[in-house]
Parts: C-alpha cells; structure tokens; sequence
C-alpha cells in the first residue's frame, strides 16, 4: 500500500497555515512539525499528557494520527489513498 496525504489548514492566535499531513492509520496522535507550530504562535508551556496533536520537534514531518481522524470524522480509504466523508448511523 501507499502513501496518504492530505493539505490541511492549521490555526493559531490570528495566524494560519497550510500543512501537508502524511495519514497514517497506525499513528495514535497528529504531530505538528516544530517550524508550523512556532510559525502559527503556538508554544510550549509545560509538559501533559494529550489527545489530539504533539508540537514537533526539529525535523519532524506532519502526521495525521487515528484519534484526530476519528474526532473529525474522516475515513482512510486505503484503495483510493484518500479521505472520505464517515458514514454516520443511528442505532
């Protein structure tokens, strides 16, 4: 199988970026590269345990991780490479 990435819009305090985010199925958590984070104004203040994204270090490329895809909502289709829309159901 091969790679998926997807263009995405981050956003900080009155700033904004555009990102390439490598999906990755198996990744549990999204990282920011370091360069998008600081250059968006966000920063580091202490140390915790999180869900959604990591702030990268020097180096690090994007990486869209499972639990922000299954917090937005998005389906990796592994065949096309892409994503696509959640099929919502009522039980």
């Amino acid at each position: 199988m091969g790679l998926t990435s997807v263009e995405g819009i981050v956003r900080g305090p009155g700033v904004e970026a555009s990102v390439t985010f490598l999906v990755d199925s198996g990744a549990t958590s999204t990282l920011l590269p370091n360069q998008t984070w600081r250059a968006i104004g966000l920063s580091p203040t202490r140390s915790v345990e999180f869900s959604l994204a990591v702030l990268g270090e020097p180096g690090d490329e994007a990486l869209l991780g499972i639990v922000t895809l299954e917090i937005l909502g998005p389906v990796l289709h592994p065949f096309g490479q892409e994503l696509r829309p959640m099929r919502m159901l009522l039980a």
